[in-house]
């Protein structure tokens, strides 16, 4: 593994080269040496991906890089931690300084009134802290005036401060000072975490997938566009199978778009699922449940982002079949696929929603505009997708006898089926439960 650390050289190389050393023998660190900030960004810009991670020695250091580069790989600080202001307070007292009457930069507060509570002091002043942005150009300028302010008005005895160059033009002046740097524990406890990091992220490495999942929708000028009633009743069919299907690859689910569902699982699992992609059961599902057809990628990678980016050029080859269909794209690049649905021949042209419904119409001599009606009562009041002539002739107002008649037009060309009996009132005939079947009927045989 191995390791930038951005420092001053008169800072904390020294305490943090002893601890690698004794420590971390086997972590290869090398030292950015910085003389003010400016020279930071410049340092590690073109660097950053020779190193696992990056470590600076204080936070305003990390801050001003920030704020001018991309990060390409780990970056953290040595944090500005209760046990090293502990330390700084135990050196003032063992100095001989008023401990209440202490300036500040660099630390919030909230921690030094936490830190002064635990020793047991109540401040009946509010503490001296330097507050002002550690991104301009002049902090350092600012810091030191803050303190020699506040020496100098008597409100403070001593300063304590984490910036290198405020402490030595105190020590320059004589003026009373301590220099907050983190202790050995804190470099220790920060170096044990990127060892950590680095040993998650390679036994990670080629083991997180993403499922793209894109919606085919309809064109411009479909029926179903012009009817958002029915568009969104078929969206709410396909999130109800997509996350279902999630459930069985263990998957967290994010909807990028109205179109657009990211599943975020491991490999191993949906090889697994898949049966090393023999069976994308969910293109089976999209097959026998919804007017839609779908496109699927699936992209392995070492990251997230590496995954992602290969489930998009997986799911673009997909989209090429304009059918159910799916493509595996692995970490070097290599596509596995097509994969289709079980019922659908390789490179077989689905019917568009349009289609489907004029290809039912021209069968039955049922309108399109009545089977849109029907598709659109069987989406909204039937969960469980069925339903009785009764139910019907009253969801779309037609007479049970037109109802009747569109059943049995339906049931001869295999658009719909009785699947059951209910038995409406305890003195009359059970009613025959039906179930539509417009998407799945066309194009086979009937």
């Amino acid at each position: 593994m191995k390791v930038a650390f951005v420092t001053h050289k008169k800072s904390l190389y020294d305490k943090f080269k002893s601890v690698v050393e004794s420590d971390f023998p086997h972590l290869s660190v090398q030292y950015l040496i910085y003389d003010s900030f400016d020279d930071v960004p410049g340092l590690i810009e073109d660097r950053q991906r020779e190193f696992d991670a990056i470590i600076f020695a204080g936070h305003v250091t990390m801050a001003y890089a920030n704020a001018r580069l991309r990060r390409e790989t780990l970056w953290i600080q040595l944090p500005r931690a209760g046990s090293t202001i502990l330390c700084a307070l135990l050196s003032v007292i063992r100095k001989g300084w008023d401990v209440s009457k202490l300036s500040f930069d660099s630390y919030d507060e909230s921690l030094l009134l936490e830190i002064y509570d635990e020793l047991g002091y109540v401040m009946e002043k509010p503490l001296l802290v330097f507050k002002d942005n550690m991104l301009s150009g002049t902090y350092s300028e600012d810091a030191l005036k803050f303190h020699k302010n506040n020496l100098r008005t008597q409100e403070a005895t001593a300063c304590c401060t984490c910036l290198y160059k405020v402490h030595m033009q105190l020590d320059m002046e004589h003026l009373p000072n301590i220099y907050i740097v983190p202790t050995r524990d804190v470099i220790r406890e920060q170096l044990h975490f990127i060892q950590q990091f680095y040993r998650a992220r390679e036994e990670a490495k080629g083991r997180l997938s993403v499922f793209l999942i894109t919606i085919d929708f309809p064109s411009d000028h479909s029926v179903m566009q012009e009817r958002d009633d029915l568009f969104m009743f078929e969206k709410m069919k396909v999130s109800q199978q997509i996350y279902r299907y999630a459930g069985h690859l263990q998957a967290t689910v994010l909807e990028a778009s109205l179109r657009d569902y990211l599943l975020f699982s491991t490999k191993e699992i949906i090889e697994m699922e898949t049966n090393h992609y023999k069976n994308f059961e969910l293109l089976n599902l999209m097959e026998r449940e919804t007017l839609y057809t779908v496109s699927i990628g699936v992209g392995h990678g070492d990251t997230v982002a590496g995954a992602k980016s290969n489930a998009v050029a997986a799911m673009l080859k997909a989209k090429g079949h304009s059918c159910n269909s799916a493509y595996v794209c692995l970490n070097d690049g290599n596509f596995i696929g097509p994969f289709f649905s079980a019922s659908a021949g390789r490179d077989r042209k689905e019917p568009s929603i349009d289609d489907k419904l004029l290809r039912a119409s021209e069968l039955t001599g049922i309108s399109v505009n009545t089977l849109y009606k029907l598709r659109c009562f069987v989406l909204n009041y039937c969960p469980q997708g069925t339903f009785t002539s009764h139910a019907l002739a009253e969801g779309l107002t037609l007479s049970k006898r037109h109802v009747n008649k569109i059943l049995q037009n339906l049931e001869q060309h295999n658009f719909a089926k009785v699947v059951g009996k209910r038995l409406m009132d305890k003195s009359g005939r059970p009613s025959r439960l039906f179930m539509l079947n417009l998407g799945t009927a066309i194009g086979g045989k009937h």
